[in-house]
């Protein structure tokens, strides 16, 4: 669902079913019902109100930021959900988003054992974070996350510690990774971390580098591993890089 036109007092929204929706429509059995929607606010920069202040910031955002139209990919519907929290939690003043627990901005694995055994399963650590001090606590927001969506090209890639498959469509296949919640080491009450193993070994092939890899190097293929909360909805994005001794 989207705005088509917010210029005037006059609010045209374009409402639209998802491939998945479509996809339950199209069974015809009477089984399809909308029982619940969700609002996002993924066009909203709301650095404006950091640098105009709230009042003018807001008057900005509401004549000056276009918005999206409706799309129907689910995937990419709704980025950064609205959520509600309930009377006892409406002090949260601050959202976590994901950061990488590690040195490395990016992990690389290679597809043989023989050419870099400590790259055959690398892992990637994760952990939610906010600029706050170590009294803010989250614990009861439902801004907690319990696993971690995991979504890899499968052609490339698979998640070798994932509880279970969410989807796999389009050569993107979606892991759920569950969550550990950091108790005394926490940097605040309620702050998550996981770990994400990951390998090419077995799913990368020849003709995957003669298809992905790089111009300039045969041997080497780019790709990358998204990573979303399932309540927060924050998104990661870690680039991989795939290398092979094989083609060398």
């Amino acid at each position: 669902m989207g705005f088509l036109n917010h210029a005037t007092n006059n609010i045209i929204i374009d409402a639209v079913l998802t491939d998945k929706g479509r996809e339950l429509l199209s069974r015809n059995d009477g089984s399809f019902k909308i029982s619940k929607f969700k609002l996002a606010d993924d066009e909203i920069d709301y650095s404006i109100i950091e640098q105009y202040g709230i009042a003018l910031g807001k008057e900005k955002i509401e004549k000056n930021t276009p918005i999206f139209e409706a799309i129907t990919n689910q995937n990419l519907a709704i980025k950064y959900p609205l959520v509600t929290l309930s009377n006892d939690t409406s002090r949260v003043f601050a959202y976590p988003r994901i950061v990488l627990d590690q040195t490395n901005a990016s992990v690389d694995v290679s597809t043989q054992a023989e050419s870099a055994q400590n790259f055959i399963n690398p892992r990637i650590n994760i952990k939610t974070t906010v600029n706050q001090d170590e009294d803010f606590d989250l614990s009861n927001a439902k801004l907690v996350d319990d696993f971690f969506k995991v979504r890899v090209f499968d052609k490339l890639i698979k998640i070798t510690n994932a509880e279970s498959i969410i989807e796999s469509k389009d050569g993107i296949t979606t892991y759920a990774v569950r969550a550990s919640q950091l108790q005394t080491s926490g940097e605040f009450n309620g702050q998550t971390s996981c770990e994400i193993a990951l390998t090419a070994s077995g799913v990368a092939t020849d003709s995957s580098f003669n298809q992905f890899s790089l111009d300039q190097d045969k041997t080497t293929i780019q790709t990358q591993v998204e990573i979303i909360g399932n309540r927060t909805n924050s998104v990661k994005v870690v680039p991989v890089k795939i290398t092979s001794n094989k083609l060398s």
